[in-house]
């Protein structure tokens, strides 16, 4: 049986390995501001006793500087994967924000309570379809199963700043713009097309009070061809943030870009 040291000196060799599990979901846009910090401590402690066995732990020999520094460094591996993450998720956003201002939303903003902030109608909407579609496709399986090969590829205290790493984030950063805009290009474009005609018919009917039609018809039209796209929409989520998709793509470059190649 291990005494009460052996076991203390276990947990403490695992804790850099709690710090990017724990890390990587603090930045996850489904665990945002309203669920508890304590709650997402618990699911990083949970998740590393379940992957524990998989994981080579460095044989520190009490050296507290050398634990300090591989703590910090897989803190800053954790939050990299969640960033990468969050920011392709946040091309949705963008679209809805895209959407909003021809649709007339745009001074329109309600309380987002995963983001603690205020966010457009139509982005808070599409968001939200995005995270059913991620878990309905098991996204989330992939997420963990990322984590799990992180270790694999990048060993804790092995983590090397490649140059490699600044070329993918600008690849997410363009990824959640191209992203983006195509989710958004369809509904703008159509609302696009209604301004010109708008303005065609207060050029040609001047007594027509082209704002005063033009507001309600342009929200009717949005909403309407929110629905005709929703099938499009999903599918197109679907295939951005599910297998093989945008985020398993960036993930794995920017591990292996951590790992030197490994």
């Amino acid at each position: 049986m291990q005494s009460l040291e052996e076991l203390a000196l276990r947990v403490t060799d695992y804790l850099p390995a709690f710090f990017r599990v724990t890390s990587f979901l603090m930045l996850l846009p489904f665990l945002g501001r309203n669920v508890p910090a304590l709650a997402k401590l618990g699911l990083g402690a949970l998740l590393t006793a379940l992957i524990a066995p998989a994981i080579t732990v460095p044989q520190l020999g009490g050296d507290v500087a050398r634990f300090f520094l591989i703590s910090v460094e897989e803190v800053l591996v954790g939050l990299a994967m969640g960033l990468i993450v969050t920011t392709v998720m946040m091309a949705v956003y963008l679209a809805g924000q895209l959407i909003d201002v021809p649709m007339g939303f745009g001074m329109v903003n309600v309380m987002d309570p995963q983001m603690g902030s205020e966010a457009p109608v139509v982005a808070q909407f599409y968001f939200a379809i995005a995270l059913l579609t991620f878990f309905l496709i098991d996204g989330h399986h992939g997420l963990l199963r990322a984590l799990v090969q992180s270790f694999d590829v990048v060993p804790l205290g092995g983590a090397t700043l490649s140059g490699g790493v600044p070329a993918i984030a600008l690849d997410a950063v363009r990824s959640m713009f191209s992203l983006g805009l195509k989710i958004a290009l369809p509904v703008i474009g159509a609302l696009f097309l209604t301004d010109v005609a708008l303005g065609i018919v207060a050029r040609a009917v001047p007594q027509i009070n082209v704002f005063f039609v033009g507001f309600p018809l342009k929200v009717g039209l949005g909403m309407l061809l929110l629905a005709i796209v929703m099938p499009a929409f999903v599918g197109f989520i679907a295939e951005a943030i599910g297998p093989a998709g945008e985020i398993e793509r960036l993930l794995t470059a920017l591990v292996r870009a951590l790992g030197s190649g490994r």
